[in-house]
């Protein structure tokens, strides 16, 4: 039987008493030449999950578009004998640059499956819970609020403006850097322009309204080349004389760094321009089968209340 057949079972037996929840990448930062196959994956994938499932493929707070790790966390409440069940595995991860940075030694270097589990699924009482479980169901309940949040219309029109306004805020701020300044930070200008154009896909990616934001997603894919997410992550430095060392592995001239530094930060204003196209009142008309399935399976919202109403109560348990 596959994962998603169980997840699938569990939440339609009772989806007043389990909620799945899935960060993931979003498949449009996959839709560079080299990378299709993993965008068709990828999105056949998320139509799938997001029929039982919350899916987010982006974090305003957060910002990144990078997940390659790969676990599972998982709870069982009984509230009737005040106990828990806690369940955790980790899958693959990778060493980039970007990632593991800490592991320095030959032994380490490479990508690696670390097969890890929390042990025996024993019951602990609800007053135990951990810090480190604690920072798991925070991150749960704030997804979870989020999904709430994202069906008043008005906080769904605060939440893009105020994304387009920090990011022209950012855009203009790049732009300005790379005017005069050295080859390291024009490199790094480079990648950073890569990057919010790809979390300007996320960003949209994550917007409920799924026949009106993959309409608006690939007129941008058809204009713009999208850039490969693993080379990007592997070309993230902080370090001045790696950043030079890199643009000239890739024989990338000044010229070449701004006008490619150029290309995607009028990539991503496109982008933003894009969402005004996007009417918030009206969203609700654009859910596709998987939106429309997950929402009558939650009762419109009503079981995402009583989760979070759960989850609340659960972390008001002190260690």
């Amino acid at each position: 039987m596959r994962i998603l057949d169980i997840i699938s079972r569990a939440v339609r037996g009772r989806p007043d008493s389990v909620v799945c929840v899935v960060r993931t990448n979003a498949p449009e930062i996959f839709g560079g030449s080299q990378c299709r196959y993993l965008y068709q994956i990828q999105s056949n994938t998320l139509k799938e999950l997001r029929r039982v499932c919350l899916v987010r493929v982006f974090d305003k707070k957060k910002g990144e578009f990078l997940n390659h790790a790969k676990f599972y966390v998982g709870f069982h409440f009984c509230f009737t004998e005040n106990v828990y069940y806690h369940k955790i595995y980790y899958g693959s991860t990778n060493l980039t640059i970007a990632g593991l940075l800490h592991h320095r030694s030959v032994r380490n270097s490479g990508n690696y499956e670390e097969f890890s589990s929390s042990g025996t699924n024993r019951a602990n009482l609800l007053q135990n819970i951990s810090r480190s479980q604690k920072n798991y169901l925070r991150e749960i309940r704030d997804i979870l609020k989020h999904e709430c949040d994202l069906q008043v219309p008005s906080f769904l029109r605060s939440y893009i403006d105020s994304y387009i306004h920090e990011l022209n805020t950012i855009l203009n701020r790049v732009e300005e850097s790379i005017s005069h300044t050295t080859k390291a930070q024009l490199f790094q200008s480079y990648i950073d322009a890569q990057i919010l154009y790809l979390q300007t896909l996320s960003f949209i990616s994550d917007l409920p309204g799924k026949k009106l934001t993959e309409r608006i997603l690939k007129e941008l894919m058809g204009r713009f080349e999208t850039p490969d997410p693993l080379q990007v992550e592997a070309m993230m430095t902080n370090d001045n004389k790696l950043a030079e060392e890199i643009a000239s592995l890739l024989d990338l001239s000044d010229q070449e760094l701004r006008g490619e530094t150029h290309k995607y930060l009028d990539a991503t204003r496109d982008a933003l321009k894009s969402l005004k196209n996007y009417d918030v009142e009206k969203i609700r008309e654009y859910y596709d089968e998987s939106e429309i399935e997950l929402y009558k399976l939650l009762e419109g919202g009503e079981y995402l209340e009583n989760h979070l109403r759960k989850i609340n109560e659960i972390l008001s348990f002190t260690h």
